[in-house]
C-alpha cells in the first residue's frame, strides 16, 4: 500500500475514533445533565433531554431506567411503564428501576399487577428508605381497595357525513317513488357525548361498577335522523394481575326525531387474560331483548351475540398494537311473520401506531354478514335478503395535556345486498375534543 494512502487510512481511522469517543462523551454528560435535572426535581426537563434519545438508546437498561423515571416523575406513568419494562427485562437486578415500575402501574391503576410488584421488592430485604415507601404503598393499595371511585368524560365532535341516514341512492323500488327519509342525504352533524362511572370495590379483587352514557346527535341537513341515546351498565368486575373479569345487566334506549326507535336490556360479559407481556386474548357475549317503536314491533328481536379477541403489542419501543375479533350471533324474531330474522358473523381489526408521546393513528376495518331468515317482498323477490357490511376508518389523536385529547377520524362503510333498496355507501369527516375527570 503506497505511503500516502496508509497515512490517509490512518487519518481517517483516527477521525472516526475521535467523533466516537465524542458522542461516547456527549451521551453520557446527556445521562449525568438528565440525572442531575431528575435530582434537581425538574423532571420534565430531564425528559426533553432524554427523548430524542430514545428511538436510538430504547432497549438499554440505564438509559431505559433514567428515562422511565424522569418520565414517571413527570406524570407520564404510561410511557414510564414502557421504558420501566424495558430496562427491567433487560437486567432484572435494577432495584430502583422495579420500584419505579410498581409505582407506574399503581398511578395507572393496575392495583394486583403494582402489589405484586412491590410485595417481591419487599421481601428482597431493601434498604430501610426504600422499605418504608414499600409499606406505604402496600397500605394504599389496601385502602384504594375499599374506596370509591368517580369517573365522567366528555365528547364533543362535528363533522361531515355523506349519508347521514345510511340510506339507497334509488329513487324508485319496486314502481314506487321513495321519500326524501327513504334516500341518502349528506349532512353536517353535531355531537356531544357524556359518560359517567363509579367503581365500588367489595373485596380484594372485586368490584361493583356502573356506567352510564348520554349521547346526542344533530343534523342539520337531515334533521328527520336526529339521535338521541343512552346506555346503562350495572355490573361486578374481577382484576387479578393477569385477567379481568366483568359480568352484568345492560340496557338502551335510542330515540329518532324524537320519538322512540328502540330499546333493548339484557345480560353481557367479558372477560381478558394475558398470555405475555405482549399478547392477550378475551371473549366476549350479551343476551339482549331488542324492541323497537308501534309502528316497527315487526322489527322486534332477541339478540344472542358472542367473540374472540386477540391484541399484540410489538416494535422495540412498543409502539405498535394490533387487535381483531371475531362475531358470531343470531336474531331471533318475536313475530312469527317478521322477516328481520337472522344469522350474523363478522371480523373486525385494528392496528394503531405511536408516532410520539403525544401523537399516535390508528386504521381499522370490519367485516359483517347478515343472512336473514325469510325474504322480504316474496311476491317479487323470493329470495331470503343477504348483506354484507364493510368499514374502514383512519384516525388521529394528540394528547394535548394530561385530561384533553383530540381526535380527527375519517370513515367509510358500505352495504352490499341482494335487496336493492337496502343497499347504501357513504364516508364521514369528524373531529373530536374529549375531556375526561377522575
Amino acid at each position: 500500500m503506497p505511503v500516502s494512502l496508509r497515512r490517509a487510512r490512518v487519518a481517517a481511522c483516527s477521525a472516526f475514533a475521535c467523533l466516537a469517543i465524542r458522542a461516547s462523551h456527549c451521551y453520557a454528560d446527556v445521562l449525568g445533565d438528565a440525572s442531575t435535572l431528575l435530582h434537581a426535581g425538574r423532571a420534565e426537563e430531564a425528559v426533553a433531554l432524554l427523548e430524542p434519545l430514545e428511538h436510538e438508546r430504547a432497549g438499554e437498561p440505564d438509559f431505559d431506567a433514567l428515562l422511565g423515571a424522569a418520565l414517571l416523575q413527570s406524570g407520564d406513568a404510561p410511557r414510564a411503564s414502557l421504558a420501566l419494562e424495558r430496562a427491567t427485562s433487560v437486567d432484572p437486578q435494577l432495584a430502583d428501576a422495579r420500584l419505579d415500575l410498581a409505582i407506574a402501574l399503581y398511578r395507572m391503576g393496575s392495583r394486583e399487577e403494582a402489589r405484586q410488584a412491590f410485595t417481591a421488592l419487599r421481601a428482597l430485604d431493601p434498604p430501610a428508605a426504600a422499605a418504608r415507601t414499600i409499606d406505604e404503598y402496600l397500605l394504599r393499595i389496601d385502602r384504594d381497595e375499599m374506596r370509591r371511585q368517580w369517573s365522567f368524560d366528555l365528547a364533543l365532535s362535528s363533522g361531515y357525513d355523506s349519508n347521514a341516514n345510511s340510506a339507497t341512492s334509488l329513487n324508485e323500488f319496486l314502481g314506487f317513488t321513495l321519500t326524501e327519509t327513504s334516500r341518502a342525504t349528506d349532512s353536517a352533524f353535531y355531537e356531544v357525548t357524556a359518560n359517567g362511572g363509579i367503581d365500588q370495590p367489595i373485596g380484594r379483587d372485586l368490584t361493583l361498577n356502573a356506567q352510564l352514557s348520554l349521547r346526542h346527535r344533530t343534523n342539520p341537513q337531515a334533521d328527520f335522523v336526529d339521535a338521541t341515546g343512552s346506555e346503562l351498565t350495572l355490573g361486578i368486575r374481577q382484576d387479578t394481575a393477569r385477567s379481568v373479569r366483568s359480568v352484568g345487566l345492560v340496557g338502551y334506549r335510542l330515540e329518532a326525531d324524537g320519538e322512540l326507535n328502540s330499546d333493548g336490556a339484557g345480560i353481557g360479559a367479558r372477560y381478558q387474560h394475558r398470555l405475555r407481556p405482549r399478547t392477550s386474548v378475551g371473549g366476549f357475549a350479551h343476551a339482549l331483548a331488542i324492541r323497537y317503536g308501534d309502528e316497527l314491533v315487526v322489527k322486534d328481536v332477541n339478540q344472542w351475540l358472542a367473540g374472540f379477541e386477540l391484541a399484540h403489542v410489538w416494535g422495540p419501543h412498543e409502539q405498535a398494537t394490533a387487535r381483531a375479533d371475531l362475531q358470531l350471533g343470531r336474531d331471533l324474531t318475536r313475530d312469527d311473520s317478521s322477516p328481520y330474522g337472522r344469522r350474523l358473523y363478522g371480523v373486525d381489526a385494528a392496528m394503531g401506531w405511536r408516532f410520539s408521546p403525544r401523537l399516535s393513528g390508528q386504521l381499522g376495518a370490519g367485516w359483517m354478514r347478515s343472512d336473514y331468515e325469510d325474504s322480504f317482498f316474496p311476491s317479487v323477490l323470493a329470495d331470503d335478503r343477504r348483506d354484507t357490511l364493510i368499514q374502514a376508518s383512519a384516525d388521529l389523536q394528540w394528547q394535548l395535556g394530561k385530561a384533553w385529547l383530540l381526535t380527527s377520524e375519517l370513515s367509510y362503510s358500505s352495504n352490499q345486498t341482494n335487496v336493492d333498496v337496502f343497499e347504501y355507501d357513504g364516508g364521514a369527516i369528524r373531529v373530536t375534543a374529549h375531556r375526561s375527570w377522575q
